[in-house]
């Protein structure tokens, strides 16, 4: 919308040049004075808004693990080691809901599980906050397909999801024609 306003806004101030009247650029004053109006209600009212939402602290777990660390089984029990205690220590700093990134957990979900920890180590170690998890989920045999997902661990330890992510990276997430082309 923003766009055609712009574009509506310069077509007319062109024609206000062009036929030497005054009325296209007046026009085009009054529309932005409106729209200039608009915006200033517009964002009251927001921040209004805004006020009386309530609040959510969200804790953002960042355990710097490198992608050549990643799904290595060697270090995947200090690796969830690491994520439970920064996610404790958030915790314990008032977070309502901790968020880990993108395929933190470091070993892959069945896609049919629904309770933390069964036949996995668990995302969340004991009572906590809710915990919103990056991980591969995969569906089990004959496909054996993995996903980039994100699970979550409610409070009571159940999960929900997964959620998974749609746009794969080119060549890092997803190779092109691979099922044409197994050797890539």
């Amino acid at each position: 919308f923003l766009a055609f306003v712009v574009l509506l806004v310069g077509a007319w101030m062109t024609e206000s040049r062009l036929r030497r009247s005054l009325a296209p650029a007046a026009a085009a004053s009054a529309l932005v004075v409106c729209m200039a109006a608009y915006g200033a209600v517009r964002i009251r009212a927001i921040d209004r808004a805004r006020e009386r939402a309530p609040v959510l602290r969200v804790g953002i777990v960042q355990p710097n693990i490198g992608i050549d660390e990643k799904f290595d089984p060697r270090l995947a029990a200090s690796q969830l080691e690491r994520l439970h205690a920064m996610s404790e220590s958030l915790a314990a700093r008032g977070a309502e809901l901790v968020v880990w990134p993108e395929s933190a957990y470091p070993y892959s979900i069945r896609r049919d599980l629904r309770h933390d920890g069964q036949r996995m180590p668990p995302i969340r170690r004991g009572p906590g906050p809710p915990t919103i998890a990056g991980a591969l989920t995969f569906e089990p045999a004959p496909s054996r397909r993995f996903y980039n997902s994100a699970v979550l661990v409610r409070a009571d330890g159940t999960l929900a999801g997964p959620a998974d992510k749609v746009d794969l990276v080119l060549f890092s997430e997803r190779i092109p024609f691979l099922d044409a082309l197994p050797f890539l």
